[in-house]
């Protein structure tokens, strides 16, 4: 996953650095995410990919719902 001064370098001045360092983050954001650590439309079992629909609301969500999700009927993937 990479060493702590990957994701933050209080040091970095270059554009490059920074570059390196928001790749980094974007990479953990998305590991995160698939990883249910946060609740988004992106890891719901309700919600279409490929339509980007929400299965149960048959409409797109807003960007910010599907960012955060829309709460309690937010459904995880079936574990098995």
């Amino acid at each position: 996953m990479g060493t702590p001064s990957t994701f933050y370098n209080p040091h970095a001045t270059s554009c490059a650095d920074k570059e390196e360092v928001m790749l980094a983050l974007d990479q953990m954001h998305k590991r995160m995410i698939e990883a249910q650590m946060f609740r988004s439309c992106l890891n719901c079992i309700q919600f279409d990919t490929k339509t980007e629909q929400c299965l149960m609301f048959k409409v797109r969500p807003p960007a910010e719902v599907i960012l955060y999700s829309c709460g309690p009927t937010w459904e995880a993937d079936v574990p098995f």
